[in-house]
């Protein structure tokens, strides 16, 4: 057997194989807005292969403490990611983050969701 790629001269297939499968790793390149009121409701990050975790990412956004007391530990607030896509995935600040907590710069991070047993 064989197959022609792109137009070009035939290629030999190894019938006794299967074709080979590609894993693309996720990656964040970036957050959209970057910077803006909590009340807008929700942060895009966008990168590549995100839709390979499934539906089941979390979003978490983590500010250091703004109150001055160095005991307290950091902000932080932890979302079911929304609509994921294989370039974005919506992480909703909901009304949370911007009652709770006094503004200023945070980080977002997306993690697995604990699944189930």
């Amino acid at each position: 057997d064989s197959c022609s790629v792109g137009g070009g001269s035939a290629v030999a297939q190894d019938a006794g194989h299967a074709p080979p499968t590609f894993l693309f790793t996720p990656s964040v390149r970036a957050v959209a807005p970057s910077a803006g009121p909590a009340s807008v409701g929700a942060v895009t990050v966008l990168g590549a292969a995100l839709n390979q975790t499934g539906d089941g990412l979390e979003c978490f956004f983590v500010a250091p403490n703004a109150t001055g007391l160095p005991h307290l530990p950091p902000q932080s607030l932890r979302a079911p990611a929304g609509a994921v896509a294989a370039l974005s995935v919506e992480c909703p600040t909901g009304p949370g983050w911007g009652s709770l907590f006094p503004g200023g710069p945070a980080s977002v991070y997306l993690a697995l969701a604990p699944q189930p047993p």
